[in-house]
């Protein structure tokens, strides 16, 4: 949320006192923030969600997962689902024509689930990503009742945000309406209408960061920052020319650009590295098991914290059915060895950095290839540089890649920018 969008919701309702709600829906994670508009500083965060993971409990989003169990009311959704369950993922990209959706997303093996998955609950995209919504809005609406107090927040009007892809075409943005509507998001409230808009995420995400750094010296009209919004699947470039400083007013420099080679694919490259490292036990191991180690192990652990020091090491527990195999034929423990270059002892694998680099850089080079492409564009049509580099989204809080981008375009006075904490 961005005090412009803010303070442009609360002067187009039909009240001056209403509830200002922001939904970042994104294909992989989605989160929320709220806020009154007579307190426009005040951003509230929406956290405490339902989790079978302690972990993820005060996490500021959850995945945009769901999972349709046996009956027609067994539907779970984000933390919540099951550690054994196959959920639905991606499903946001569906509300995209097969012919608008890139070719290495249209080819993806998550797309390909995701349609094969719809098919077999009999479920159209934009039901789906309803089903998702009306369960994510409910939450938010107990979260604000349970912060605010039920009999206040009855009485004013919500004023919603919604984001979207910018390169979505028209028909996309109109099924995500149509999806907001069947959740439940638009149904009438005695104290008056709800209104919904829909915001282009990388415009969202430049005006929250730029308020942020608005004290910056270089915060000034006619200066561009480059926008890097590395999210869970796709990662999107784009540049925006400063128009107004008070407040924050953007327009679009160069045309954006975007791949698929967001989070989810470092994911994948980690577990296919410890599954290697742990062999032919793999199989040994629940899908409860696998999740839990990708969840503890990974998403909240190495993933969030891997940067480029040398001499730092990171560890990961083996779960306890790794060893069912061993109990009745060995008498020592099965780590107590080492399997190839991957030191283990204690129940641990431990890791050096020499070890994840592999990892992270098969992922970020086709990052750092989109941002380059993107600098190269400014430059030929603004003939200089952009003042900066403003990382945001899930990914973009990665040290790695900051770290990356931050060493590789210093030398030519661009900075890096990577918001932290909850609030951009």
């Amino acid at each position: 949320m961005n005090s412009r969008y803010l303070r442009d919701l609360s002067l187009n309702g039909a009240s001056d006192s209403a509830l200002l709600i922001g939904i970042d829906f994104g294909t992989t994670f989605s989160g929320v923030a709220w806020a009154w508009s007579k307190r426009l500083e005040n951003i509230n965060v929406v956290t405490n969600w339902d989790s079978v993971l302690y972990l993820n409990k005060e996490n500021e989003k959850a995945p945009s997962e769901i999972y349709y169990g046996e009956g027609t009311e067994e539907v779970s959704w984000g933390y919540g689902i099951p550690l054994e369950a196959e959920p639905l993922k991606w499903f946001k990209l569906l509300l995209v024509d097969e012919g608008d959706l890139q070719e290495d997303v249209r080819k993806s093996h998550q797309i390909k689930r995701a349609r094969e998955m719809l098919a077999n609950h009999r479920k159209t995209a934009v039901e789906v990503v309803a089903d998702y919504l009306r369960l994510l809005w409910k939450h938010v609406i107990k979260t604000i009742e349970r912060e605010r107090g039920s009999n206040s927040a009855s009485r004013l009007p919500f004023r919603v945000v919604l984001t979207v892809p910018a390169i979505w075409p028209h028909n996309a943005q109109q099924r995500m309406r149509e999806a907001a509507s069947k959740a439940g998001i638009l149904d009438p409230r005695t104290c008056g209408e709800t209104t919904l808009r829909l915001v282009p995420e990388p415009e969202a995400a430049a005006l929250a960061s730029l308020s942020e750094f608005r004290d910056r010296e270089d915060v000034q009209v006619g200066e561009v920052f480059v926008v890097c919004d590395a999210g869970g699947g796709t990662v999107d470039i784009i540049s925006y020319e400063i128009e107004s400083t008070a407040p924050v007013v953007l327009k679009e420099c160069v045309e954006g650009d975007g791949k698929l080679c967001g989070a989810i694919f470092l994911d994948e490259e980690f577990e296919k590295f410890i599954r290697q490292a742990m062999g032919k036990n793999w199989t040994e191991l629940s899908q409860g098991s696998i999740r839990k180690l990708m969840n503890d192990e990974w998403e909240n652990g190495i993933k969030r914290s891997f940067d480029d020091d040398e001499k730092k090491t990171w560890t990961v527990s083996v779960p306890p059915d790794y060893f069912s195999s061993f109990r009745t034929r060995m008498s020592r423990h099965p780590l107590e060895r080492s399997r190839g270059d991957v030191p283990m002892s204690s129940g641990q694998f431990r890791l050096s950095r020499e070890h994840l680099r592999p990892i992270f850089e098969k992922v970020t080079l086709q990052i750092r290839k989109l941002v380059n492409n993107q600098i190269k564009a400014v430059i030929a049509k603004k003939c200089r540089c952009p003042s900066a580099i403003i990382l945001v989204g899930g990914f973009g809080r990665c040290r790695a890649l900051y770290q990356l981008l931050r060493e590789e375009h210093s030398e030519n006075g661009i900075e890096v920018l990577q918001p932290s904490g909850a609030r951009p």
